[in-house]
């Protein structure tokens, strides 16, 4: 149960059940432990992914109403991805007293500059040919239906105060962009070499004098 009080406001997480979360709840609790609160908008389920983080569900309806007083008890609010036009909608209802971080996951970004279409055509010369033409995104929110109609670009983004992208060249895009004012660059990520990386492979004796980078190694 999470105890809200006005005079020690906390740090509000909207998540998704993804593979990122466990490592946001690890790396924002060792950063600033007791004041993390992660909300998946939606009925309560059984999680895939998340298995450490501890997740509060909250409905779609309620949030909504919830998200003009969150600045009474949150400083900051933020957004794992925002995928679909219902978290488009509701990030315009927080109060200018909380500050908005997004951490895009790269399909957002698109999902969101999709509706400026000529933009998005610029950004087209960076995708091989299959990539370009995925221009459908979707979210596990209820209600998504309920907003067939997003926000214009500029409106979402000015309420964004800081985004962190996957790359720096998404943001670099961002900025080259039509759009004014760009949220702040904040650099971060959700794994780190030493916890995610060195410590699974301390053991191990590799011999080769090939390196393969980028690969994901999974379906998902």
């Amino acid at each position: 149960m999470v105890v809200l009080n006005p005079i020690k406001k906390k740090i509000l997480h909207i998540v998704e059940d993804e593979k990122f979360i466990d490592f946001a709840f690890r790396e924002f609790n060792q950063a600033a432990p007791g004041i993390q609160v992660f909300v998946l908008i939606g009925a309560k389920k059984e999680l895939k992914f998340v298995n450490q983080a501890n997740i509060y569900f909250l409905h779609p309806k309620i949030f909504w109403t919830f998200s003009k007083v969150a600045h009474m008890f949150f400083k900051v609010v933020v957004f794992h991805s925002l995928s679909g036009s219902y978290l488009f909608n509701v990030l315009g209802r927080f109060s200018k007293g909380v500050k908005v971080v997004w951490m895009s996951w790269g399909f957002d970004l698109i999902a969101l500059l999709e509706i400026n279409r000529d933009f998005l055509k610029s950004l087209n010369q960076v995708y091989l040919p299959v990539t370009s033409k995925i221009k459908t995104f979707t979210s596990s929110i209820e209600y998504k239906n309920s907003f067939q109609f997003s926000p214009s670009v500029q409106s979402v983004l000015s309420r964004i105060d800081f985004i962190s992208t996957v790359i720096q060249d998404e943001y670099t895009y961002l900025e080259k962009s039509v759009f004014s004012p760009v949220p702040k660059f904040l650099s971060w990520n959700y794994f780190t070499i030493e916890d995610d990386v060195i410590s699974k492979f301390s053991d191990i004796q590799i011999q080769g004098n090939n390196l393969l980078f980028g690969n994901s190694a999974n379906i998902w």
